[in-house]
Order: structure tokens, then sequence, then C-alpha cells
């Protein structure tokens, strides 16, 4: 299980970031914030919302109470409408909420996360400013709260918070009251059948709501309310959390174990509405963490640091030319990543039809599939059934045995270079034999399971629609495992690398979703065949399905694990992340229970009545001022609104309209291909921190806002002011991946940052190809593909190659666009993935000399290049 990915989790602070400020970091206590422009503040203590908001004695904001008057009126609808009507509008509120949630919130978040938008709004409206602001903020906060000296960032996240608060209360309190009004009182039978069917239903409902509470209170202990509020959307916390716990047990619990409790009230609603809605707002709530927070996560705590160009020291000439000679080797330089990993079939992914082991691959499938489907009746479902059952033998059994030859032996291997052959030439074969088979396992249980199925004629009778439901969640489930298991084990895992590579570093890292179980083949690795089985529920399926189990134990069992202790031995971990976890629950459970029958509630008070008759007085008169408050500031506001809007008018009227230029400099002479374009932009209005930007598009393209969103998509654009200063006028370059790779005629286009209307536009200028060199002549062909190279790479001094045999990493956009390049120019087509390989301008440039040579007379020696 070696580690391809980094671990997605975050880590709160990185203590390269931290500043050295002692005189600051003496005086402040707790956990220290820091802002996007470098300022550190303490971190006042903030308070759980549903204590503050249910408790009389806390006083109550405005924001509390147009909570708890939502809350009250969908409930005052749940007692008052006829059941008939009140379920439906129930319906409504929930899904009103829910999309509230996490469409709303989402795109709130996603703002602020790609431009600091509501930070921006906040000062653009100086909302510091507002005196009835600071007090609804520092009404719920303590002692240590100044709204004053507090920056921007915080602030806004307090007042983000107020309508999280709004919108996550009354989203599960729509969903209570939906549930009861589903809830299905007709399955209830004094027949013991349905007595037992309904203790079990109730049971397990139970657990998972009892589990659900315990997960989100176990996530809210580590995260805290920075991240369970979306803090680091607005400043980042100087603080190590370790994520433990439910964390342990897995991936973004809140996001997915956090949501059983939705099953568990499904279940005791015996409604299938109720079921369906979970699922749909289930799957809401997953599109939010994976368009939402995981970018953010990726692009905060994960983002890709690219290797940094090594100068070379005290070398001379005759150092130069013997790594020279070295760099032209043909393996010469080339770690062992693409020398065994090519882009091989895995399932259907890279099918390249031109390769012989792809289409036999694609033909032997054809086959399987069309076979059964033409023979008819109980015919047809025996060969559907024999092909399942000899496939699964072949792959469990039979490679099964081949790998534990290779284990023991190096059987494999050694049949190969007992024929000339080499250790790369027995992986290499392996791997399409073993990608066959697994595909074959699959598409023949797939088949079987389309013969013997037949359509049900009442869907509502008995466990129907539950099998079906059921049978494509453990699909979905079986997708998802496999696919984060190949996330963690890349190429080299899943082909069982470790079996046939000496070369590879033996070392196992629990990470993805090994760092929950220890092995997930084992335990849900076959959950997509007991979903078809359910599904399709014959006999001869559920027989298929246990042999497929069996085989699928006895492999992991007998060839698996056996060579996992020879590889690793001690390092191997006994105790997954969720056994782990479930241990240390039980063990806080009872270790707790004496402490509760210790427990004495008459003896312990609530101190006295006095005291909470003066709190809950104290509670309402705070409230009552923050309502009064509320109304005057309302009133002013709307009278300071209408003046302010007809004062606005007036000076419009009266004043000009502001003036935007931009000027790109290129003179009367074209800019070549990969050159910076250097931008002047002017405004008679002072340009604030990423307000307006400038993007780069073809001459006459359409002013679309589909337009502009696929120029900032390719990275063709830039702010005008990236820092937190104000200006009128200032120059932008471009450089790198921010230009056009094409040739041909552009302009650069001021936009403003929240309409996308575009302000002003540059006259016209010409993005010219050099001309090429001659293939045959190597000195010319390496200085330009260098120039090229370090052109793409922003000529960051850095990052980018010095000379033609300095290495190099590329990032994958750099990668495409250089094979845009090569193909423009050399005529020769190259995928990007092969290019990223060569990581040196002299691998590079053999690399299009032996194309040329092997494509013969056909192919021109030089190109011309393409004309603007």
């Amino acid at each position: 299980m070696e580690k391809r990915s980094p671990n997605t989790l975050r880590h709160r602070f990185n203590p390269s970031d931290r500043d050295t400020e002692p005189a600051t970091k003496s005086v402040m206590r707790g956990p220290i914030g820091k802002t996007a422009d470098g300022t550190r503040f303490q971190v006042p203590e903030t308070h759980d919302m549903v204590t503050s908001l249910f408790n009389p004695f806390a006083p109550k904001s405005v924001f509390d109470l147009c909570t708890l008057w939502c809350m009250f009126c969908q409930v005052v609808l749940w007692l008052v409408l006829p059941r008939a009507i009140g379920r439906w509008v129930l319906l409504l509120c929930f899904v009103f909420w829910r999309l509230a949630y996490n469409v709303g919130l989402g795109l709130v978040l996603k703002h602020q996360s790609d431009a600091h938008g509501l930070v921006s709004a906040y000062q653009q409206r100086q909302v510091r400013k507002r005196p009835w602001i600071k007090r609804q903020l520092s009404l719920k906060m303590g002692n240590d709260y100044d709204f004053d000296t507090l920056p921007d960032e915080y602030n806004t996240w307090l007042l983000f918070r107020q309508l999280v608060d709004v919108v996550l209360m009354n989203d599960f309190v729509s969903y209570a009251l939906f549930v009861l009004s589903w809830y299905n009182a007709s399955v209830f039978s004094t027949s013991v059948y349905y007595m037992l069917g309904g203790l079990l239903r109730w049971s397990f409902g139970i657990f998972l709501i009892i589990f659900n509470v315990w997960v989100k209170l176990d996530a809210h202990r580590v995260v805290k309310d920075y991240a369970w509020y979306w803090g680091d959307f607005f400043f980042l916390i100087e603080q190590s959390l370790t994520f433990d716990g439910v964390f342990e047990m897995a991936p973004h619990p809140m996001y997915s174990i956090g949501y059983f409790g939705y099953y568990g009230l499904s279940l005791i609603s015996a409604s299938y509405m109720v079921l369906f809605v979970s699922i749909g707002a289930h799957a809401l709530q997953f599109a939010f963490l994976i368009l939402v927070e995981t970018p953010h996560i990726d692009k905060v705590y994960n983002a890709k640091a690219l290797p940094k160009h090594k100068p070379r020291v005290n070398m001379t000439l005759d150092d130069d030319i013997k790594l020279m000679m070295v760099a032209l080797d043909k393996n010469a330089g080339r770690d062992m990543a693409p020398y065994y990993f090519r882009p091989d079939l895995i399932v259907f992914k890279n099918l390249d039809l031109c390769r012989s082991a792809d289409l036999m691959s694609v033909v032997i499938m054809v086959y399987s599939v069309v076979v059964p489907l033409l023979v008819p009746g109980c015919a047809g479902q025996v060969v559907a059934f024999a092909q399942a059952l000899a496939w699964r033998a072949i792959y469990s059994l039979g490679l099964g045995s081949l790998l534990k030859a290779q284990s023991d032996s190096m059987f494999y291997t050694r049949h190969f270079i007992k024929w000339g052959g080499t250790a790369a030439d027995a992986f290499q074969h392996w791997k399409s034999i073993f990608n066959l088979a697994l595909s074959m396992t699959y598409i023949t249980f797939f088949v079987a399971c389309c013969k013997f199925y037949s359509l049900p004629q009442d869907w509502t009778y008995g466990m129907t629609l539950l099998r079906h439901v059921l049978g494509l969640v453990f699909m979905a489930l079986h997708v998802w495992t496999s696919v984060s298991i190949y996330d963690v084990l890349g190429d080299y895992g899943w082909f069982y690398g470790d079996f046939f590579i000496d070369q590879q570093r033996h070392t196992l890292l629990y990470t993805g979703i090994y760092r929950y179980l220890n092995n997930p083949e084992k335990i849900i690795g076959n959950s997509g065949f007991w979903g078809m089985t359910l599904m399709t529920n014959h006999w001869m399926i559920y027989v298929l399905a246990l042999f497929s189990q069996l085989c699928n134990i006895l492999f992991l069992q007998y060839v698996e694990e056996p060579h996992m202790h020879k590889l690793y031995g001690e390092t191997i971990r006994q105790e997954s992340g969720v056994t782990k976890t479930l241990r240390n629950a039980i063990t806080m459970a009872r270790d707790a229970l004496p402490n509760l029958r210790s427990f004495h509630l008459v003896s312990s008070p609530v101190k006295s009545a006095s005291t909470q008759i003066q709190k809950l007085e104290t509670a309402l008169g705070e409230t009552v001022s923050s309502v009064t408050t509320a109304g005057e500031a309302g009133s002013n506001a709307l009278k300071g609104m209408i003046h302010e809007t007809r004062t606005s008018l007036a000076e419009k009227s009266q004043e000009p309209e502001p003036e935007y230029h931009v000027h790109v400099k290129s003179g009367d002479q074209s800019l070549a291909l990969g050159h910076a374009i250097s931008i002047d932009w002017s405004s008679s209005v002072p340009q604030q921190y990423r307000d307006s930007w400038v993007g780069v598009y073809r001459h006459n393209a359409a002013a679309s806002y589909a337009a502009m969103a696929h120029g900032r998509t390719k990275g063709q654009w830039a702010w005008l002011m990236d820092t937190h200063h104000t200006a009128k006028k200032g120059t932008i370059v471009l450089k790198g991946t921010q230009i056009p790779w094409k040739p041909g005629t552009y302009e650069c286009r001021l936009h403003s940052g929240k309409l996308h209307r575009t302000l002003a536009t540059s006259a016209p200028f010409v993005i010219a190809a050099s001309h090429p060199p001659k293939v045959d002549d190597s000195d010319t062909m390496q200085l330009f593909l260098l120039k090229m190279v370090q052109n793409l790479m922003a000529n960051d001094v850095e990052r980018m190659p010095m000379s033609e045999i300095d290495p190099f990493v590329l990032a994958d956009n750099e990668a495409k666009l250089l094979a845009t390049v090569v193909a423009d120019t050399f005529n020769v087509t190259f995928a990007w993935q092969v290019l990223q390989m060569d990581t040196a301008v002299a691998k590079l440039t053999e690399r299009i000399q032996q194309a040329h040579d092997v494509l013969g007379p056909k192919q021109r020696r030089f190109s011309a290049p393409i004309n603007a």
C-alpha cells in the first residue's frame, strides 16, 4: 500500500509560515489567527450555538430571534395544516433550507474562497462603522472580544456564522417535521412477523441516530467552532489539531457517516419518501464537499510545490560532456515509474485500440456479453452463469496461484528471462493479463445478473423497492472503494507491483482509505457483487456471489497477506482506524458508568432560584434592548438608505463616467510566441484589492460571460491589484501559462471583478511563431527548446533549467502547452504525459529527433511556422 497522493486532511498550521514576532507572541494567549495579508491576532472564544440559542438565560441577538421565529413558524405549520397538505408543505420547507445550505452557502463560500468576496463586501460597505452590527456581534461574545480592534476577516466570519446558524438550525427542524409528517403508521400489525420486523427496524434506526449524534459531537470536539463554521475560508489559525476519534473511522465524517441519522429516521418512519429525500439531501451534501470544500482544502493545505532548480557548482567542461552523454542515453535519468508504468489499460481507462492487447481485451469482452444474450431461455442463463463462475475462478484462484509462485520463487519473471526477456517484459504482460481477468470478472457477473433478472410487476410488494435501493447503494460503495484504493496505491499497488519490482522502496504508509481500514477489499471490496445480487434476487446469483466472496477471502488469506508479511514484517498495523475508534469509545463509555451511578441530581441543585431569576431578567432585558435597537436601527437605516440613494442619483447625474484604459507594450513589432506580455492600465477610479482583472482574448472574440469564464479557466488573466493597496494606474506582466501559446491576433480586456463587465479593450496585437530550427541541428534545437521551456516556466530562476542537461519538472498545464508547441513547430505529436517524463532539454531534443527518424522521408525535416 504505497502512498501515491497526499492525505487530504487539514493541517491547521504550517510552522514554516510562523511570523517571528516575539513581542506580540508573548502577550497573546490561546490560538493565534492570521489573515491573508499577514496580520496576526488573538482569536476570541466563541460559544456553542445550540446552547446559546435555547438557553433562556443567554441574551438573544436579532439573528437568534430570526432563527427561533422561522423554527416556530414551521412547527405551527405542522400543527395547523391538514396532514394531506402539511406533509407536502413541510417537504418544500426542507427542500428550501437544504438548498439554502448546500447551494446558497456553497456559492457564498466559493466566492469567498476564490476572490475573498465576503471580506471585500464587508470592507466596501463599511460594516465596521455600523454600531448595530457591532452590538449584535458583541452580544454573544465574551470579554476577550473587541469589535474595533479585530481584523475585518474575523468580524466577517462572525457575521457569516449568524447566517449559518439560521440555515442549519432550520434545516434540521424542517427535516424533523418532514419525517413526522410522513411517518407511516400503516405498517403496524399484531402479527409476530411484523412485530419482530418492527422491533428490528426501530432498534437499528435508534442505533443509527445515536451513532449520528456521537459522530457530530466527536467531530466538533476535534475541529472546534473554527472549522465547524469554515473559518479557514476567512483566516488561518496557528493551532495544531490531532485528527483522532471519528476522523480515524471514515473520511470526512461530518459529511459521510455524520448523516447516518437520516437513514435511522427513514427506518423508523417506514416511508420510502423519507428515504429518497434523505438520499437526495445526502447527495447534495457530498456535492457541497466535492465542489466547495475539497478545492479549498487542496488550495490552502495541499498546494503542490513544484521542485526548484538545483544549480550545479564546481563543474568543469569535462563534467558537462559526461552528463550530456548520460542524458543522451535512452534510459538515462528516468526514474522507475515511467519505465515500468506506461499508460496501461485499467479496466477501460487508457484504452488504445491500436495496441494488440487492448484490442483483444475488447473483443473478448464483447463476446462474453453478446453470446449469453443471443442464446435464449435457460441455455443462455447456464452459459452466463458458467462463464461468470469460470472467470471468477481464473481471476482469484488462477492468478492467485500465479502470484503465489511469483512471490515464492519469481516464477513468472524467470519464465521471461529464460526466453531472453526482462523483468519489465514480465511485468508488462502480467498487467495485460490481470486487467483482462479483472474486467471479465465484473462483466460476466453483470451479464449473469441481467440474464436472471426480471422486472418487478409491483415495486411496492414486500422488499422489492428496498432491495433495489440497497443494491444501488452497495454498487456505489464498491465504485468509491475501488477508486479510493487506486488513489492510494497508484499503478504500482493496483497491479501488485511489489511482486515483480525489487527496486521499489518497500514502505507501508496508511493513507486515504487505508487510514480507516487495514484491508478495505476484505470488508467492502465485494459490495458491488452483493448489490447486483440483491437487485437480481435469484438463488443462482446468490450462489455466484457467495463463491466470489469465498474466492476473494482465499486470495487475501493465502496470497496477499503472506507476501505483505514477507515484505513489510512488523511495520504492518495490527489495528485499523475503525477498530481503534470503536475500542476507545467503548472504553470511555465503560469508564463513565461509575460516574453516572454516583451522580445524584437532587443533591446538586442549580445554585439558587433567585440567581436564576436574576439571570433570566438580565437576559430578557438585553434581548429586549437588542430588539429595540434593531427596530430603531432598521428605521434609521431605511431613512439613511433613501437619503443616500437620492444623493447618489443626484451626484451620478452630474459626475462624469469613470474612464478606463488598457494598452499592450508591443510597439510596431509582433510579440514572439512565449514572450511575456506587458500591459499598462489606468483608471479614474482607484482600484482596490482584487477589484478588477485583465484577460487575453482572440481579436474580436465574443464578449460573453462564457468567453470570459473560458479565459479565466485557461489561466490567461491576472488581477489589477493582487495586494492590499489602491492605485489608479499600473503595469501587469503576463507570462508562462498566463499567455496564449497559439500564434494569432489578440487583444486585452479590462473587466470588473464583480459584474464581469468589460471596462476597456486594448488595440489588437500579434503573437507570431519563431522560425523553427532544423531537426538535424542538435545544438540549435536544444537552444530553441530551452528557451521555450524557460518561457513556459515564466522564467522562474528557481524552477527553470539553465542549460540543456539541467533537470526540471513540468506541471500538467505546462506539459500540455509544450506538447501543443512541439506539434505546431515540428509537426510531430506527443502525449503531454510523455513530454513530462523528459526531465531535461537534451532528452526532449533526442525524442523529437528519433520521432522524425522513425517517421522517415514522409516527415519534413523542418516545419514552417504557423502564420499569424
